[in-house]
């Protein structure tokens, strides 16, 4: 363009000398980085005319000047998603950070920046209680659209929801279990969307437990109800709102909390025998088998008699295993959270809890802080490199974050 410009300008000066002289002149050269055209002695060079736009030297009897082939344009590669490096480019160290979510309060932008940046970020951020700072600003969506970091929350309705200040309340699981499916469906469509606007990833939702009454146990009315087929029915359109809008659902408490009394929150809860748990895992058998769509399932801290042999479920390969095996579940399972629910601490340290879940088969381990999340990441990386805690597992963990954070 510069050259362009260049030669119009010179253009309208000559124009000016020609007109003020009174007599025509030839123009032998336009630009300073364009060669005059090779001329013979005799006759009197032809007068050349000067177009407007990019200069051309036209060959004569002799001499041939062609013209230059343009450049090619440089092609830039693109920055690196900082969350997305490929697990058999990662070290151990990443990997264990790759494999653990952790809580960061709703307002809190610098612990939320810090613990989905760096060289070793975590793979999901918690977001707890009813802070919706983040959300408001737009932090949480423009974190998720540079790191690519999972962001969860329990936004189940009733009692547990975490947007309802900003969108308005949604009813409980036992209100909508007496709903159809297409309505229920459409609340958790629209309940998705929302959540997907102010930066949430996943939802630790739907309950898919089973409780005799909405006042019974912890659960209660965070269940749909105790027939089986209506809790299977009203938990998949659920999920299935969910996931048309772009939110990763989450079954949960794998293998029933609603067969257990006490709450895993206080202290250690265990449930009936496994051999009557049949209708508690009914509905994972129809959610979480294959073909099933990208769906969690979160596992419970209950002792199972008969199945877990006095450890929680979350820590339990057998159980593990059954979800995988039996009911054939491939996608990713989340703990319920490690670091402070008694169920767990009472018992375990931060550490050797990670350590375990991921060992039993728990892809993503959850903790309500940091602290505690830098804790079990580094004792994850320690039980590898000890020979404890075999690479394949962590690699295989880590590879199910990875496709869920669209990486």
């Amino acid at each position: 363009m510069a050259t362009v410009l260049a030669m119009v300008a010179v253009v309208g000066t000559v124009a000016t000398i020609v007109a003020w002289a009174g007599r025509e002149e030839s123009v032998a050269a336009v630009a300073s980085d364009v060669r005059p055209p090779v001329t013979t002695a005799s006759p009197p060079p032809p007068t050349v005319v000067v177009p407007v736009g990019p200069p051309t030297v036209a060959p004569t009897a002799t001499s041939t000047v062609p013209t230059p082939a343009p450049a090619a344009a440089a092609t830039v590669p693109a920055p690196p998603i900082p969350n997305c490096r490929p697990v058999g480019e990662s070290t151990v160290e990443q990997l264990a950070h790759l494999v653990v979510m952790v809580q960061v309060g709703g307002g809190d932008s610098a612990g939320a920046k810090g613990a989905a940046t760096g060289p070793t970020p975590f793979g999901g951020l918690f977001i707890g209680g009813d802070d919706d700072r983040m959300m408001k600003d737009g932090v949480l969506s423009r974190l998720v659209n540079e790191t690519h970091v999972l962001v969860a929350v329990d936004d189940e309705g009733g009692r547990v929801q975490r947007i309802d200040k900003l969108v308005g309340p949604m009813p409980s699981a036992a209100q909508m279990g007496s709903l159809s499916n297409e309505d229920v469906r459409l609340r958790a469509l629209d309940r998705g969307r929302k959540l997907r606007r102010y930066g949430v990833t996943v939802d630790f939702a739907p309950v898919v437990d089973l409780v005799p009454a909405a006042t019974a146990g912890v659960i209660g009315d965070r269940s749909f109800g105790a027939d089986p087929v209506v809790v299977t029915e009203r938990a998949g359109a659920f999920a299935d709102g969910l996931r048309s809008a772009g939110v990763i659902p989450t079954l949960k408490h794998f293998p029933g909390h609603g067969a257990a009394s006490g709450d895993s929150h206080k202290g250690p809860v265990t449930t009936g025998s496994w051999s009557t748990l049949a209708a508690h895992v009914a509905p994972y058998r129809q959610l979480a088998g294959p073909g099933s769509g990208e769906t969690w399932v979160m596992m419970g801290h209950l002792d199972v008699p008969g199945l877990t042999d006095g450890l929680p479920a979350s820590l339990s390969p057998a159980a593990h295993s059954f979800l995988r095996k039996e009911v054939g579940f491939d996608g990713l399972i989340v703990s319920d959270e490690l670091g402070g629910m008694k169920a767990i601490s009472s018992r375990f340290g931060p550490g050797p809890a990670a350590v375990k879940a991921l060992g039993a088969g728990t892809d993503l381990v959850l903790f309500a802080q940091v602290d505690h999340g830098q804790t079990a990441a580094q004792a994850i990386a320690r039980a590898v490199n000890a020979g404890q805690l075999s690479p394949e597992r962590l690699r295989d963990a880590a590879a199910r974050v990875r496709k869920a954070q669209r990486c």
